[in-house]
């Protein structure tokens, strides 16, 4: 299927962003899912589950902050720094973590 062929189901949208966004729902109505936490974990499995619905493979790798979401696409432009900056915060995440 071409990309010009794909139509979104807005509804469908909606009720998938709206149950994603209760994974972390804080008090005010926003949603909090901080890297390796639980909410973390179960909202990457509910999109997870969304994915393979639709024959799609999923993996999890390491967080590389990208433009445009995309990681290991030659295509993709992330600057060293970039990578640089994505590795600092997981450190200080599991460092967080385990103490």
């Amino acid at each position: 299927m071409k990309a010009e062929q794909l139509r979104i189901n807005p509804e469908r949208l909606l009720a998938r962003l709206n149950r994603l966004a209760e994974i972390g729902r804080t008090e005010d109505g926003s949603c909090c899912r901080l890297a390796l936490t639980d909410e973390d974990r179960a909202g990457r499995d509910l999109v997870g589950a969304w994915m393979r619905e639709l024959g799609l493979e999923v993996r999890i790798d390491a967080f590389v902050p990208s433009i445009k979401g995309i990681s290991h696409n030659p295509a993709e432009d992330t600057q060293p720094v970039h990578l640089a900056a994505g590795a600092d915060v997981l450190l200080h995440t599991l460092l967080e973590l385990a103490s």
